[in-house]
């Protein structure tokens, strides 16, 4: 029987849809490739800042009715309020407002999170494709859809698929592609562009990155449409009122505040010199071209020192140098004869530079997430030079293309399997951070970070290996202070790490340097509180016991926590009469007496060391 004859007998909702299928089939196979890759990502849990942004953050809980909230604020005003930590800069509510959504519907699931964030995942590539075919092979759809493979295949979207929070790159990059496809639908037929304005606005309540098509749209309508300047600036302008219409509302919902950052884990190149920073910047460009040709090692953490500064001594900083301007020529030199070529060069360019620290502090110099966007002008721009250089063989040479098909069937199965892995590894915050230390070993947060998810596995392990974890942690988050040795987190749980371990002395140790960098730091005085309550207690024990060097001890602890406790300087004042240090025994009574003038026990203490003073003398 016919296939037709076949088509024939089926139902007419059942034709159209298999009419659909074919006539849709690259389509479907990118949206289910983009979809089979992640699908182990379903069963992960909230990773790194996806509690910032959803399982901690108080709007995006409420469901929908936090919606009004997250219009109003900064993205991580519902998790970390208003504090010196929020410095502003991060109003991206649209992601959030989906959140909101997926809460209001399914509640605070994290598989239900991560399908809709691989769904969109698929939706985004699937829109790619749609770009590359229209825009960059409008005449050759078999390399758009190689080059659609290419970017759903790409290791180095892990991060962005696999972390929930990355919901804001999705939405960026598709916004942005619709609105250009709009555009040239709205130009060609000499409409004003309304709705493609609307796309572009979506885009920057996703992200603040769709602000570079401020420039990229007049030169996209200059370079591959051909309008003459006059008309392309008229185009442009509605995109430029647009962009400062968010930029007010930006500034109203969430002001920008620009406190002296002093960390450097946070400002990477803050102990840097100028030479230092525009030399490693340099080197960290050269490192997002490898990245994207080979994407190995990858890790979720850059931060300072993993990357060192560099200087323009070093011969790395100029083939970088050479290479990018090398770039920047041909993008130019191009433009004319070829227009796409050298958009998509400069949209990679832009996108790097907007992320580069060279303008302002994005808090980390490389980061895998900032080149989601970057990768596909890059990705477009390879496969067309390939195309291009294939499509120039002679005929006798058309062995190239079978070789071409060859090496990209082995580039999809190889970067398949890299990214499956990769995303394997963003199961859950102790997977990533105990795996991605090794990698990131010279980093002060990763190690910091794998020392906190060390703290968290003994917490819950089984007595017997509690103390195995606590140690492992010590080590790590004792690496991290010799990276960096003010870094408070450091030596935050560096504390509570040797409080597990019930060695109180290093644990004050390290709380009274975090207290020297932060005294107004809120985590720390609920670790003082429970310092002094802990302290005090064995102090006591110990005196009740006649240790009393052991009371002197803890109890100098106890005030060292909390030097407003009468009693406690009291007692200490008793520990240190019995061990013979009247001195310093009198000197704690008479800070008992200052807090506590009718503490008849202290003032006999008092009086007592003052006589055995003066009958040493």
């Amino acid at each position: 029987m016919s296939s037709a004859r076949q088509q024939k007998e089926l139902p007419r909702w059942c034709c159209r849809a298999v009419e659909f299928v074919q006539s849709r089939a690259a389509d479907v196979l990118v949206f289910a490739a983009a979809i089979l890759l992640y699908a182990n990502t379903v069963n992960h849990g909230f990773v790194l800042d996806d509690g910032l942004v959803l399982e901690k953050n108080k709007y995006v809980q409420r469901g929908l009715a936090g919606i009004p909230d997250l219009l109003r604020h900064d993205s991580f005003h519902g998790s970390i309020g208003t504090s010196e930590f929020l410095s502003g800069g991060r109003y991206r509510p649209l992601s959030l407002m989906l959140f909101a959504l997926e809460v209001e519907l399914f509640g605070m699931r994290a598989e239900v999170h991560h399908l809709f964030h691989i769904l969109w995942y698929g939706v985004v590539c699937t829109m790619v494709l749609f770009w590359l075919r229209q825009f960059v092979f409008p005449t050759r759809h078999g390399w758009a859809i190689a080059a659609a493979l290419l970017f759903v295949v790409h290791p180095v979207h892990t991060e962005v698929v696999a972390n929930i929070k990355s919901r804001d790159e999705l939405l960026s990059l598709f916004f942005l592609l619709a609105c250009l496809m709009q555009l040239d639908g709205e130009v060609t037929n000499g409409r004003w562009p309304v709705i493609s304005g609307l796309w572009f606005f979506l885009a920057l309540l996703s992200k603040e990155n769709g602000l570079i098509f401020t420039i990229l749209i007049p030169l996209w309508l200059l370079w591959v449409r051909k309008i003459p300047p006059k008309h392309s600036l008229l185009y442009a302008t509605g995109f430029w009122l647009i962009a400062v219409f968010y930029l007010l509302l930006r500034n109203s919902a969430t002001p920008l505040r620009t406190p002296p950052v002093t960390e450097v884990m946070d400002h990477p190149y803050l102990l840097a010199t100028a030479e230092q920073k525009l030399a490693t910047i340099a080197v960290v460009f050269l490192t997002y071209l490898k990245l994207l040709f080979f994407p190995h090692p990858l890790t979720y953490d850059y931060s300072y020192h993993q990357i060192p500064y560099a200087n323009f001594h070093q011969p790395l900083v100029w083939v970088s140098v050479a290479v990018h301007l090398l770039i920047v020529a041909v993008a130019f030199g191009c433009r004319t004869r070829y227009p796409v070529f050298s958009w998509c060069i400069v949209f990679y360019l832009m996108t790097l530079l907007l992320v580069s620290n060279l303008f302002f502090n994005v808090g980390t110099p490389l980061a895998e997430r900032f080149l989601f966007q970057a990768s596909l002008p890059f990705i477009a721009a390879v496969s067309w030079i390939t195309s291009e250089f294939l499509s120039r063989l002679p005929v006798e040479k058309r062995i190239g293309h079978q070789a071409a098909l060859l090496l990209l069937m082995t580039l999809l199965v190889l970067c398949s399997f890299v990214t499956v892995k990769r995303s394997a590894v963003w199961k859950d915050n102790r997977t990533l951070l105990l795996h991605d230390v090794h990698i990131s070993s010279q980093s002060g947060r990763a190690n910091t970070y794998a020392g906190i998810a060390l703290i968290a596995a003994g917490d819950s392990a089984q007595a017997a290996d509690k103390n195995n974890y606590y140690l492992q942690a010590v080590a790590y988050l004792k690496r991290a202070l010799a990276i960096q040795p003010t870094y408070l987190p450091a030596l935050l749980n560096l504390g509570v790490a040797y409080s597990r371990l019930d060695s109180l002395p290093q644990a004050a140790h390290f709380w009274l340097q975090a207290r020297q960098l932060s005294p107004e730091n809120k985590t720390l005085k609920k670790y003082f509180t429970y310092l002094f309550a802990k302290s005090f207690q064995l102090g006591i024990d110990a005196g009740i016991r006649k240790q009393y060097d052991s009371a002197v001890l803890y109890l100098t602890l106890a005030v060292a926590a909390d030097s407003t406790h009468a009693e406690a300087w009291y007692n200490l004042g008793g520990a240190q009469f019995e061990t013979g240090r009247f001195g310093d025994a009198l000197n704690s009574f008479e800070r008992c007496l200052a807090l506590q003038p009718a503490h008849q026990a202290a003032q006999r203490g008092k009086k007592a060391a003052q006589y055995y003073l003066e009958q040493a003398r």
